[in-house]
This record gives C-alpha cells, sequence and structure tokens, in this order.
C-alpha cells in the first residue's frame, strides 16, 4: 500500500507568497467595488439631513477609485469625490464638510459610516481572492 503526493502546485503557491505585490494588487480590486459602492450608498443616505437644495449630486457622481500606490507602510487605494462640480467647487472640499460639518450645519460621519458597514464584505472579498490566487490546496 503507498500513496503519492503531487507537491507542484503547493509549491507554486508558495513561490506566489514570494512575490505577494500582484496578488495584494488583486485583493485591493476585489474590494474597492465594494466600499465604493458603499460610500455612495451612505453620501446619499446621508444628504437628506442637509436638504436637497444644497447638493447638484456631482458630488455623489464622482466618487472613483485612484490608482493603487505603495508607500513605506504598503499598497492602498484612495476611494473618493474627484474633481470639481459645475460651481468650480473641489467635490473632496464639499465630501469633508457635508461628513464633518460647519459652523452651521452638523456633520454625518458618512465616510467613517461607510468604512464600518464594507469592512468585513470587503475583507471577504479580499480573502476570497487571496486564496484563489494562492491556491495552496
Amino acid at each position: 500500500m503507498g500513496f503519492d503526493i503531487d507537491f507542484g502546485s503547493f509549491q507554486e503557491g508558495l513561490e506566489k507568497l514570494m512575490n505577494p505585490e500582484p496578488i495584494a494588487k488583486r485583493m485591493i480590486q476585489a474590494a474597492t467595488p465594494v466600499v465604493k459602492k458603499q460610500l455612495i450608498h451612505e453620501a446619499e443616505t446621508s444628504m437628506g439631513m442637509w436638504g436637497k437644495d444644497y447638493s447638484t449630486g456631482e458630488m455623489i457622481g464622482s466618487i472613483r477609485a485612484g490608482r493603487i500606490i505603495k508607500n513605506a507602510f504598503g499598497l492602498f487605494r484612495r476611494v473618493g469625490p474627484t474633481g470639481v462640480n459645475s460651481r468650480g467647487w473641489r467635490n473632496m472640499e464639499i465630501a469633508a464638510y457635508h461628513n464633518y460639518g460647519t459652523s452651521r450645519q452638523s456633520g454625518s460621519m458618512f465616510i467613517e459610516a461607510a468604512v464600518a458597514q464594507s469592512e468585513a464584505e470587503a475583507i471577504d472579498a479580499m480573502d476570497e481572492t487571496f486564496w484563489r490566487e494562492v491556491d495552496l490546496f
């Protein structure tokens, strides 16, 4: 009685781990739509407290994912408002006022809510991507 063990695929998986950056980029790509969708949802939901006349909807429509960047801490991707609206106001500035408030209006903290609400699903997407990419077993 005997058995054969094929270490080929296991070794290939280990070799992928020697250069984790491509896998990490795919993990970030998998999590991005989850975070973006939740950020848009939270922004739309919280706009009601500011009144519909305040927003043209351009800030929400400008939410995009930036490119994946590497710095001293690792890889990251910014997801948030971009550009300027038709009035010439920066969409990120509008989001900051909406999130944190002003001297006349309380903030909605929609950015923090989006991060908290999307965290588990984003981690699941990243986890699934990691195991699919490494495929150790």
